[in-house]
């Protein structure tokens, strides 16, 4: 996120729909306004809006939706933020206000960004994408934070074992399908190198299907499914 404008406006009067700031967009991209009311009066519904100028060639036309907010008894200061909004450069909004009757000479704050994200040449490694660098259930969650991508980063290392892990029912013998896998190459089970699920044969595979890829050494495995107790770490060695 780029901060574009960060200002202050005072002497406003916005019992009447005013304008509080003018900006002509420079770089295409998605843009986030923010509006600041300072010393308003309060008890009363507030607003604030943007207008769209396509180019500064057409009419001001309102952006939808409009930014309201009813200010409690004594609530004299607040903020409001806009959705993101596409625009183009060359294009002119205009940032109104609305307040009370008795809000003729106000203060506050505006900030306009720009919702810029930037990737550097080379900053992808494509065999990362290719292999299980991010958590799904960190994706369903909606919520990846940088713990569980590196939790859950995995290279093939050269030399790599392609190691098959099949977990199966100690009664029946029978595969068990679902059972959540993961290896460390410690006993206390802090340092993950690889996760991933066993399929309907048993084995455990990552989100693409493939066995861990590692190198030679020792690995501690551990399951978890809901309905089974392992005995866990199962102590693997790796050759």
């Amino acid at each position: 996120m780029e901060t574009l404008i960060d200002t202050t406006f005072s002497g406003k009067d916005i019992s009447s729909a005013v304008s509080l700031y003018e900006y002509t967009v420079v770089t295409s991209g998605m843009h986030l306004v923010q509006v600041r009311f300072g010393a308003v009066s309060g008890d009363g519904d507030y607003s604030v809006w943007v207008t769209l100028n396509d180019g500064d060639a057409q009419t001001d036309d309102i952006v939808a939706p409009k930014t309201e907010y009813t200010a409690s008894v004594g609530e004299t200061a607040f903020w409001f933020s806009s959705i993101k909004i596409p625009l183009m450069a060359g294009d002119v909004i205009n940032i109104f206000g609305l307040g009370q009757g008795a809000d003729t000479s106000e203060t506050g704050s505006v900030r306009i960004f720009l919702d810029k994200v930037l990737i550097a040449d080379d900053a992808i490694d494509a065999d990362v994408i290719a292999t299980d660098a991010i958590d799904a259930d960190a994706i369903a969650d909606g919520a990846i934070d940088d713990a569980a991508i590196a939790a859950d980063l995995k290279w093939f290392p050269s030399g790599a074992v392609d190691w098959p892990y099949t977990v199966t029912d100690n009664d029946t013998g029978l595969p068990i399908e679902g059972v959540e896998v993961w290896l460390t190459t410690d006993i206390g089970g802090t340092n993950r190198v690889w996760k991933g699920d066993t399929d309907t044969f048993g084995v455990a595979k990552d989100v693409h299907g493939n066995n861990p890829q590692l190198d030679p050494g020792t690995y501690y495995v551990w399951r978890q499914k809901a309905g089974y107790t392992f005995v866990d770490p199962d102590t693997e060695v790796v050759s």
